[in-house]
């Protein structure tokens, strides 16, 4: 029988990341140049240097082998605009919803702003008589004619992807599965969705944008992952291939393929999970998490070991009303392109990624990067790097001189400036995460990933006067091995509005919570196979028992006249009066600790229920094969800037690194993957769970 192995893939702008354990436990990393017009291929050659890794065939790896996934295929086809061509079938009177959004200007001081165009234009809004009342009686009946003439409107006009979003629609959604079937039966080639399958809440706006937004990246998304599957099974996969979701969990790619908008920020939300792993194991709770590649910087909170969570979000212009892990993307990586606005020195959001790449990568490249400022710097030398690139000194002082010429000063100062920008703008992301809600980034330790991060965090950390750093080794590659040790994550929401004063039905809303119990155990099982009270999850290829899916109940509460609601998490699965009002005592105490006040006097009302059922994952041994070396190995120095002037620095073997002996900065750390930059006034020590611990001295 072929031994099974689990991989984990994060494709990002620039490299796509590969990790698993091998026999012994020990990670294997790899990085490839992603490919923007191919990313299967990416995958698939990041699959082959793994099992090449192991000394396995690829084909008798892949036969019983356990992908989870990271993609940033939803999320780029909607910053790109290149999702499929979508309609929509809504309630009469309200095909404009799209436009209106919630009535005001998002940029209320900014007099020239212009609306976000909608992803669906108005003549493929097509509106459907039929009506719900807020009680989810039917008061006008579906016109089926109707909706058939506006699919064969929606054929003519080479329609891709149809969302059918109705009003009243989550009381009951008998309306939108009739306009689902027979749009269908017309369309058989379109992805079709319904916001009963996407978000059965209130609000319409939320609904339907969320909706639509399915809609319009479904077909993209399904054809990515049909095509990656195809690749994998010519290589003689058998096993299972699953996906990171936007609220930190995985599912099996049958659920991303129904609702792949839950894939929108698939790769970025393993980032604080894995964080919060490595902060938990040095007995860390609050940690500010940062993964900085080639194209992005994105950064989020861990407090408590609790990673948040927020909704709705608005991502360029399109609201979505599912909960999404709270990362905050600004565009600053290696490849973020320095430039000139009216004299003022840029750097980002536009990147060089990795075709062509930094002028550095000798690929072309003719624009001046972060990498190529380093180079300049002497924080990276000459020489092979991850991904079977090279770096090359000589086109990164070329280009770093013609950006100095564009603002009247030599090589030195020109790199010296985008440094310094970089990291005043990365500072600045953090604080809109921290200081501008109410936390002091001080209390926070900063856990860091990204094949970039490791290089700049110390002076993202003296910007913000944060004088403790934690830097796992296999930092480089964060996000993947984030997929290898996430929970299996499902999650189901309905809306139930009510208040919970005076006389309200308690077991109407139990009975609420066990239909969505069934539902949300039905879908986990139905992946598996039963036998003897087990199941065996395709999700993470792990046996678990019935009694070990744990299912967590919530309520989403909000005072009488506020416009947003919060999840208050149920210590019991039980409901009677008690466990309410314990609710309600824990749902005061919430936005005194998110906006510092609260209303014990005000009525508290319901507005959703929530189930979320967790398989969780059995955490890997992994080795990180420490403790052969008792002093640190040389590699050699050199001249290195820092600040303002260049300082002899010693580069260090951290394949080789001793465990609990500290070394002082300045000191540059080169690691598999990524080089650690000790800067001066910290103390840089390796603890036993695989990760680089600095102090400010």
């Amino acid at each position: 029988m072929a031994e099974s192995f689990v991989l984990g893939i994060d494709v990002g702008g620039t490299f796509t990341d590969v990790v698993g354990l091998d026999r012994g436990g020990r990670p294997l990393m790899f990085k490839v140049p992603s490919r923007p017009d191919d990313p299967a291929s990416a995958v698939i050659q990041g699959v082959e240097a793994f099992a090449a890794g192991v000394g396995v065939p690829v084909t008798s790896m892949l036969a019983d082998a356990h992908l989870v996934h990271g993609t940033t295929m939803g999320i780029n086809t909607l910053l790109t605009r290149t999702g499929a061509k979508t309609g929509l079938l809504t309630t009469s009177g309200f095909r404009d919803i799209l436009e209106i959004r919630v009535g005001y200007k998002e940029e209320r001081y900014e007099l020239d702003l212009e609306p976000p165009v909608p992803l669906v234009p108005r003549r493929l809004r097509l509106p459907i008589i039929e009506r719900l009342d807020s009680d989810g009686h039917v008061v006008v009946p579906l016109d089926e004619e109707g909706v058939l003439a506006a699919c064969e409107f929606m054929v003519r006009e080479g329609v891709e992807a149809v969302a059918i979003c109705f009003l009243w629609s989550f009381l009951d959604p008998s309306h939108e599965m009739r306009a689902a079937e027979l749009c269908r039966r017309v369309l058989p080639e379109a992805f079709v969705t319904t916001s009963w399958d996407v978000l059965p809440e209130i609000r319409e706006y939320n609904r339907v944008s969320t909706t639509v937004l399915n809609a319009y990246v479904g077909p993209r998304v399904v054809q990515y992952v049909g095509e990656l599957t195809a690749r994998l099974e010519e290589n003689g996969f058998g096993g299972t291939l699953h996906f990171l979701q936007s609220h930190g969990g995985v599912a099996h790619a049958d659920e991303v393929m129904r609702v792949p908008v839950r894939t929108l920020m698939s790769g970025p939300a393993a980032g604080p999970a894995v964080a919060g792993f490595f902060a938990g194991q040095a007995g860390i709770e609050n940690a500010i998490c940062i993964d900085m590649g080639g194209t992005s910087f994105d950064a989020s909170v861990v407090t408590a070991g609790e990673v948040r969570q927020s909704r709705p979000v608005e991502i360029d212009g399109v609201r979505i009303g599912l909960p999404m892990v709270d990362v905050h993307s600004v565009g600053g990586g290696g490849g973020s392109i320095a430039w000139v606005d009216t004299g003022i020195l840029r750097v980002g959001p536009s990147s060089a990624g990795s075709v062509p790449g930094p002028a550095s990568y000798s690929l072309g490249g003719t624009s001046p990067t972060v990498t190529d400022a380093n180079m300049v710097l002497g924080i990276y030398s000459p020489g092979p790097i991850a991904g079977g690139l090279s770096l090359d000194g000589e086109p990164a002082g070329a280009v770093i001189d013609g950006l100095g010429s564009e603002i009247g000063v030599g090589r030195i100062e020109a790199a010296d400036g985008v440094w310094r920008v970089l990291i005043i703008d990365l500072a600045q992301a953090i604080r809109d995460i921290t200081v501008a809600e109410g936390r002091d980034p001080r209390d926070y330790v900063l856990v860091v990933g990204g094949g970039s991060g490791p290089v700049h965090c110390c002076a993202i950390a003296d910007e913000l006067d944060i004088d403790r750093i934690l830097i796992p080794k296999a930092a480089s590659t964060l996000c993947a091995l984030g997929a290898i040790v996430m929970d299996v994550v499902y999650e189901l929401r309905r809306s139930y509005p009510m208040q919970l004063s005076g006389g309200f039905d308690v077991e109407a809303i139990d009975t609420a919570f066990t239909q969505l119990e069934r539902d949300l155990i039905g879908m986990l099982q139905g992946e598996g196979t039963a036998g003897d009270r087990t199941k065996i999850d395709r999700q993470v290829g792990l046996r678990y028992r019935e009694e070990e899916i744990h299912v967590h109940r919530g309520l989403e509460l909000r005072y009488r006249e506020q416009l947003w609601e919060i999840m208050v998490p149920m210590a019991s699965a039980s409901i009677d009066l008690d466990t309410i009002d314990e609710v309600i005592g824990g749902f005061h105490e919430r936005p005194h600790e998110i906006y510092t006040y609260s209303e014990p006097e005000n009525v508290c009302e319901l507005v959703s229920l929530a189930v979320r059922a967790t398989v969780p994952r059995q955490l890997p041994e992994i080795d990180w094969d420490l403790g052969a070396h008792d002093s640190w190995v040389r590699l050699g120095e050199r001249s290195v800037r820092h600040r303002d002037r260049f300082m002899t620095t010693p580069v260090l073997d951290g394949r080789r690194a001793p465990v609990s002996v500290p070394v002082e900065g300045p000191a540059l750390i080169r690691e598999e993957l990524c080089t650690v930059f000790v800067e001066p006034g910290w103390t840089c020590t390796l603890d036993p769970y695989g990760a680089y611990y600095l102090k400010r001295r």
